[in-house]
Order: C-alpha cells, then sequence, then structure tokens
C-alpha cells in the first residue's frame, strides 16, 4: 500500500478518533458536572458559554460519526464487492442494534433490569446500515443526492404529531412506554439519520485510489464552505429548517448560546448544516505527514465501537467511585433513567474544571487499551467476529 493511501484512509480515522475523544468529554459531563443534573447547558439563562462551549463542541461527534462510518462501507463495497457489503450490512446493523439496547444500555445504567433504554447513535447507524443497501449500486452523486434530500426536506414532518412507536424511531424523539416499567427514549430517530449515512457513502467514494487527492481536497473544501454558509442564512432566517428558532438575549452569551445550539433531537436542517460543514472542511485538511496529535487520534478511531462502549464503562465507573467517595453512596449510580433526568442525582458533581481532568484521565487511561486492541484486531483478521468490534 502507497504512503499516498495510507494518508488518504487514515484521514478519516484520524477525524473519526478526534470526535471520539471529544465525545468522551461529553459523557464525563454528563456524569460529572453538577449543574448537568440542575439545567440544560444549551440554556441561554441559566448557562454560560464555557459551560455552552463544552457541550457545543461535541455537538460534532453523532453527524461526523455516522458519516465516516457511510465513508467505511463504502471502502468495504469497494474492497469486497456489493454481495459481500449486503450481507454485512445486514449482519453489522441487526447486531449494532441489538448492542445498542442491551450493552450500550447496560453500560449507560448498571441496572440489569434495563427499566429505561435509550436508542442512541449506535442503534441510529445499525438501523440506517439496514437500508443503506438499497443504495449501493448507485452513482455516488445520486447518493450523496438523495441523503441531501432527506436532510433537507425531513423537517416538513416536524408537524406531524403522531403517538406510536414507529413514528418515534422514524422521526420524533420521545419517551416511549413499550411495555410495563420499560421505557425507550428515541433519542436517534431514522430520519435524517439515515441520509446523513448515504451521504457518508458518497463521501467514501472520494477515496477512491483512482481518485486525484488535490481534487478531493478541494471537493471536500467547497462541500464544507457551502455547508457552513448554509447554515448562517438558515440561522439568520430564523424560519425552515430551524426547529427551535433562536432570539436575542440581553447579554451576548445568551444571544450566541441561542444562536449556537439548533434542535439535535432530531437533528434539524441547520444543525446538520452547521456540523458537517466543519467536518468536510476537516477532512479536506488531514491528508499529508502523519504527527504525534494524528497518530494519538488514529489509535481511537481505528477501534470505534469498542471505544465507544469502553468510554462509557469507565466514566461511569468512575462516577460511581466518585459518588462513594463524596458521601452520595454508589447505588445512586444504578440508574432507572438517563442519568442528567436523576432526581437523585441533584446535588451531587464537580465543577467543570474537575469534568476536563476527568476527561483527561479517561482519555489517558483508553489510549493503552485501545492501541493494544487496535494491533491485536489487525494481526488477526482471521477471526471475524473482531469486525464486529
Amino acid at each position: 500500500m502507497t504512503s499516498k493511501t495510507m494518508q488518504r484512509i487514515h484521514s478519516l480515522d484520524i477525524l473519526k478518533g478526534a470526535i471520539m475523544i471529544i465525545m468522551a468529554l461529553d459523557h464525563v459531563r454528563d456524569y460529572f458536572h453538577a449543574d448537568a443534573f440542575l439545567f440544560d447547558p444549551g440554556d441561554p439563562i441559566q448557562s454560560n458559554g464555557a459551560i455552552f462551549f463544552t457541550r457545543f463542541i461535541t455537538h460534532y461527534c453523532a453527524p461526523i460519526f455516522v458519516l465516516l462510518s457511510g465513508a467505511s462501507i463504502a471502502l468495504v463495497h469497494a474492497k469486497k464487492g456489493t454481495a459481500f457489503t449486503r450481507g454485512f450490512l445486514l449482519k453489522r446493523g441487526l447486531w449494532l442494534m441489538f448492542a445498542d439496547v442491551v450493552l450500550v444500555n447496560l453500560c449507560w445504567t448498571f441496572n440489569p433490569t434495563l427499566p429505561f433504554m435509550l436508542l442512541g447513535v449506535v442503534w441510529a447507524i445499525g438501523l440506517s446500515m439496514l437500508f443503506v443497501p438499497f443504495i449501493l449500486k448507485a452513482k455516488p452523486i445520486y447518493q450523496a443526492a438523495l441523503g441531501a434530500a432527506i436532510i433537507v426536506f425531513h423537517n416538513m414532518l416536524d408537524s406531524i404529531a403522531i403517538q406510536e412507536f414507529w413514528w418515534a424511531i422514524l422521526h420524533r424523539s420521545f419517551d416511549v412506554a413499550v411495555y410495563d416499567g420499560h421505557r425507550f427514549l428515541l433519542g436517534y430517530p431514522l430520519l435524517p439519520w439515515v441520509g446523513v449515512m448515504f451521504v457518508g457513502v458518497a463521501l467514501g467514494s472520494l477515496y477512491n485510489p483512482s481518485f486525484d487527492s488535490q481534487l478531493r481536497k478541494k471537493v471536500l473544501f467547497r462541500a464544507g464552505i457551502t455547508l457552513s454558509v448554509f447554515f448562517f442564512i438558515i440561522r439568520f432566517n430564523n424560519g425552515y429548517g430551524n426547529a427551535n428558532p433562536w432570539e436575542y438575549y440581553d447579554d451576548l452569551s445568551g444571544t450566541l448560546i441561542a444562536f449556537f445550539n439548533p434542535l439535535k433531537y432530531p437533528p434539524s436542517f441547520a444543525y446538520a448544516c452547521m456540523t458537517l460543514g466543519p467536518a468536510f472542511i476537516i477532512l479536506s485538511t488531514l491528508e499529508g505527514s502523519m504527527n504525534g496529535v494524528k497518530e494519538f487520534c488514529r489509535v481511537f478511531g481505528k477501534v470505534p465501537f469498542a471505544y465507544y462502549l469502553a468510554h462509557i464503562f469507565l466514566i461511569h465507573l468512575l462516577a460511581m467511585a466518585y459518588a462513594y467517595m463524596t458521601g452520595h453512596g454508589w447505588r445512586v449510580f444504578v440508574l432507572d433513567n438517563w442519568v442528567t433526568m436523576s432526581d437523585s442525582l441533584k446535588g451531587y458533581g464537580t465543577s467543570l474544571l474537575g469534568v476536563y481532568t476527568v476527561w483527561v484521565v479517561t482519555v489517558a487511561l483508553l489510549y493503552p487499551v485501545s492501541k493494544w486492541y487496535g494491533t491485536y484486531k489487525a494481526t488477526h483478521k482471521h477471526y471475524w467476529w473482531l469486525s464486529y468490534l
């Protein structure tokens, strides 16, 4: 494999690893920040610049995670062919949906009875994978066009209020009682996340070895600038694509928080532009010689699902230990609700500085584990099941 080919593929892993490191910050904030149990970090009145920035920077994680998952599918398809990829997507998609319901939620709650289950980004990726086989043989331009159409026009469904489980899976985000004592929080509905994945599949075609690298960088940069400009146009217009319109506040901080907090659940058109635009711009700059920072990020990007499970488990375990040491008892972190919705945790927690300290410790602890597993996975490709972790 040539140096240019390695740089081309590494750039995807580098960005994936970077957003996964940032993802850990958001989840540390959920489990450690005292104010996380009192108010939404996106509240222009109660929040402040530092708290909002800690949340804002993590807004980029889920869209980029889904986008790059689509790009990875395109690379598998180019290497293995349509028949293999379709079978892989079916098995991989169903596995991720099962893993999110059971394994990921066990990590979130430490409650084996699973009275509360979040259907999160892993669920969305798995469910979206079941639809990718229908577009595999389409030209990349059509894949991108369909994905973009879903992202742009799904907000036309916002006014439809159907209190049914299937509608929650398709478009809306809310608590749904499935059976006695068990609730699902549909955080990541199919629309528009499947559109983001379709765009990711089209993105993957740019990383074909035959695609000119300079043209790829130019396409990525222009797409990123276009989406970023669209975000400001849509947001300033305060009309379609803004499920939660912003408004001016007495202080600049409140106004900026309102403006840069477009709806994520489900993601609005403005949110998609705000997050995907910079992703394309960053990708256009990542190809080139490796350095320490790039290599550090790539270690995590090579083992995304294993890291995802491990970082939630570790953060939760650290929070349980911290609760015990601060007199709250470890049992408060055997959860029956989403962590920031747990009334028993009001009064628990640390400062924002403490959050960043725990974040650094978490990433430092996971680095050697991720590096070892990445090496093991690369040298044991004959174990088919490793491709699912």
